[in-house]
């Protein structure tokens, strides 16, 4: 939604908040605060969203341990976290399917 309102790539705009190199790790790739001062983001986005929008890429970051580079990495990591929801699904399913009998 951000990256669309700023008219930008969801990748483009996930460097913007967690800056790397080609070399950086995937377990590396982590920013505890937003880079401001020099940042295209400056004008574009208040403080506390970015802080807010740093904090949830680097929970899914490290949830599914991808580096987030580009759109198809967010796409990547989306479809982990539907195939790992609907699997608990499934399993809870079973459970009580299991704990009925």
């Amino acid at each position: 939604e951000k990256a669309k309102e700023l008219n930008v790539l969801r990748g483009t705009l996930s460097r913007m908040l967690l800056p790397y190199s080609e070399n950086t790790a995937a377990a590396t790739q982590r920013a505890n605060t937003p880079v401001t001062g020099d940042s295209p983001l400056d004008s574009v986005m208040d403080l506390n969203t970015r802080k807010q929008m740093v904090a949830s890429a680097n929970q899914l970051r490290a949830l599914v341990r991808v580096k987030i580079a580009d759109d198809a990495d967010l796409d990547q990591a989306r479809t982990a976290c539907e195939e790992t929801i609907a699997f608990f699904k499934r399993l809870e399913t079973y459970a009580e399917h299991e704990s009925s009998d």
